[in-house]
């Protein structure tokens, strides 16, 4: 087993978030807080950026606010 220690700020910006997951390298992203066009931006940009970096298509699900 691997532990590595890791800080990032809950409230990111979308740089941050990026940058965050070209560290991590995740094989599932989950977005789960923002506005729904800002979410739905987001995750083509991750798409855009990382479906070639990574070689594969990274499943990127959304979850929407329900309030």
């Amino acid at each position: 087993m691997n532990i590595q220690y890791l800080s990032f700020s809950a409230h990111a910006d979308a740089k941050g978030i990026m940058q965050l997951i070209r560290h991590c390298e995740p094989k599932n992203i989950l977005l789960v807080h923002g506005e729904a066009a800002k979410m739905e931006f987001l995750r083509k940009k991750i798409e855009q950026e990382f479906g070639t970096l990574m070689g594969d298509i990274i499943p990127i699900f959304l979850k929407m606010n329900i309030k």
